[in-house]
């Protein structure tokens, strides 16, 4: 096979409105071990490499990049439940359609092809398959799969996939070009590159060494340390930037984003193919894929909407940075009164502080958007001018019942700020169940006995959780309540939570630690994750969920517990020392924020699958005197 030159680095830039039309010409070699029988990918590289201008290395191409193209959530319930057949999205469709004039030289797709996780229904994973392979028999170029997570989950599915699609890591060429496929669940729960895929590789990349690009796909987006501080990819990144890698496209994130290139590497995130997607697209949430063009030594790709054609630029990590900061300025608390109850019609205080860094004044509105009347604010909106580098607060009362005040569909506080350089601006929305519960935690200078009673917490004054996230069938709510209480002293923040519930549940071990009846506390900005849970023979165990696989009782340093269950009501007691808590000072007037979960199943019979309904609050705690 004869190779073109290696050439100087090439160019990347975008483009918005270029169209390619030409057959090109492809070189294809399958690398990695093969697979007995006709595959979806087999069947791809084969109809690459029987194009008459295979022996073309010169001519431009193009090639789509899309991902996360399965069945949306929303329709997963009906799907198990044998209620509908799966399907594909209607962007897929869209997708497959678009390529067909567009015609690239194939379509690559990084993972997530069907909704998966079939609860062992091996013939429901089978048809789904089936519906994906109808799907993609409309399209006229190849189409090249990725293995994600929700097509690979356990042993039967990874048959399936070898079985039916082929290798979950191969590699082959294009022209000048080389195209590596990895396999981010090879390990499934770990996110790493495994040795022997490594190995693979450092000999593929050795052996492709004077490509003129090479370009590598991955589901899972392991190369965002923050997201997966455990995983290998630095090392994989090590190896790929001795090589002439310009791009890593990944997806699992139903998002868009361009983010910052290490050592000459573009790495993109495309997960907008079809699946469910958030409501914010500024930070990238909106359907598309990616139209890449490669002609000689230059690089370049669009961004496809439904509508439109966007540059690379239209999201990348420093424009998300930016929205996210702007958004940061906007900080509201909300004053929940201690005998506020889930069923019940409440009225709260809403405190709302609003931040101008920038050298000029600005001026915009907060509004109320409040759905059918249900619910009332007052006032509903107010105009605003905030002077060069300075804030404002302003305070509104809000009344209405508890859920409708906290559901996710309508009701919430709404402004545009400035970002960036100051001249662009972005909407900011902010539901009731998103704004952090003001706390007022005292010092002590008695540190609570944990023992799972109350006495020495009355003094306190509770924070009610008002915001019910629930499965179906549904329980009245008068059976499912909590409270919560702090102080802190010294060495130690310490947590009550007393919560009423008909039924206390508890799953066996073995069994994921979210089947249970139990309290979660989260420090996101840390990363820290835990259970506190009451066994049914009376023990209690404090677990750190971001690594309990599988479910076993393990104790977390530096924090200790008790619970109690009195008749309907179980007690919770907490006390977490400094030396491990996120924030390093514990001291008069610090402030940070917590997320409190508090799980039910209301399930008797044992049944791990069944709905979880649960009542969270993110807070913000200020550490207070004492008395």
């Amino acid at each position: 096979m004869v190779r073109a030159r290696r050439s100087a680095a090439p160019t990347v830039k975008g483009y918005a409105a270029w169209i390619h039309l030409g057959i090109v010409a492809v070189v294809l070699c399958l690398l990695s071990p093969p697979v007995h029988g006709q595959t979806t990918i087999s069947t791809a590289l084969d109809n690459l490499a029987s194009d008459p201008h295979a022996a073309s290395m010169e001519r431009p191409f193009t090639f789509i990049v899309l991902g996360d193209s399965r069945t949306p959530y929303e329709h997963q319930e009906a799907v198990l439940e044998g209620e509908a057949e799966p399907l594909m999205p209607e962007m897929f469709h869209r997708i497959i359609a678009e390529a067909n004039l567009l015609r690239p030289a194939f379509l690559i797709d990084v993972g997530d092809l069907i909704l998966g996780y079939t609860e062992g229904d091996d013939d429901l994973t089978r048809r789904e398959w089936d519906i994906f392979h109808e799907a993609i028999a409309a399209s006229n170029v190849p189409f090249v799969p990725v293995v994600g997570n929700h097509d690979i989950w356990g042993d039967t599915p990874r048959e399936i996939w070898l079985d039916r699609l082929g290798p979950p890591y191969f590699s082959f060429n294009y022209g000048s070009s080389h195209f590596i496929v990895l396999n981010s669940e090879e390990l499934l729960d770990e996110p790493v590159v495994g040795p022997d895929q490594m190995a693979w590789l450092k000999a593929d990349l050795e052996k492709h060494r004077d490509s003129q690009h090479i370009f590598v796909f991955i589901h899972k987006p392991f190369f965002l340390q923050g997201d997966y501080s455990n995983s290998n990819w630095p090392q994989v990144h090590q190896l790929l930037k001795q090589y002439p890698v310009r791009a890593v496209f990944a997806g699992h994130y139903h998002i868009y984003r361009k983010c910052e290139p290490t050592d000459g590497i573009e790495y993109v995130i495309t997960g907008g193919g079809g699946a469910e997607i958030g409501d914010d697209p500024e930070t990238g949430d909106f359907h598309h894929y990616l139209l890449v063009r490669v002609d000689g030594p230059t690089l370049g790709y669009s961004v496809i909407r439904p509508g439109s054609v966007e540059a690379p630029e239209i999201v990348t990590q420093e424009s998300v940075d930016q929205v996210t900061q702007a958004r940061q300025r906007l900080k509201i608390t909300i004053d929940i009164p201690p005998d506020a109850a889930p069923d019940k019609p409440i009225t709260a205080e809403i405190n709302v502080s609003l931040q101008n860094p920038y050298p000029v004044p600005y001026q915009s509105s907060l509004v109320w958007e409040i759905p059918d009347g249900r619910c009332s604010a007052t006032p509903q909106q107010i105009e605003y001018e905030l002077p060069p580098n300075g804030e404002k607060s302003f305070t509104f009362r809000i009344e209405g019942d508890a859920q409708q005040l906290y559901a996710d569909d309508g009701f919430r506080l709404t402004t545009r700020l400035p970002y960036g350089d100051g001249h662009q601006t972005v909407p900011v929305r902010k539901r009731v169940g998103d704004m952090l519960g003001s706390v007022s935690c005292p010092k002590t200078t008695r540190p609570p006995r944990l023992d799972g009673n109350l006495e020495e917490w009355e003094a306190i004054q509770p924070l009610p959780l008002l915001l019910v996230e629930r499965g179906e069938p549904t329980f009245p709510l008068s059976d499912f309540a909590a409270t919560l209480r702090f102080m802190w002293d010294a060495d130690n923040l310490y947590m009550a939570a007393e919560v009423h519930d008909d039924v206390h549940h508890v799953v066996p071990e073995g069994v994921k630690p979210n089947g249970n009846d139990a309290v979660w506390f989260a420090h996101r900005a840390a990363t820290v994750e835990m259970m506190i849970l009451l066994e049914e023979d009376g023990r209690t165990h404090v677990y750190d969920v971001n690594w309990v696989r599988p479910f076993e009782p393990k104790p977390v340093p530096g924090v200790r517990a008790a619970a109690k269950r009195i008749g309907s009501k179980t007690v919770y007691e907490v006390a977490w020392a400094k030396q491990v808590h996120p924030v390093p000072t514990l001291e008069e007037g610090v402030q940070f924020s917590l997320t409190i979960f508090i799980t039910d199943r209301d399930d008797e019979d044992g049944d791990p699958a069944c709905p979880q309904t649960c009542l969270r609050q993110d807070i913000l705690i200020t550490l207070a005197p004492a008395g």
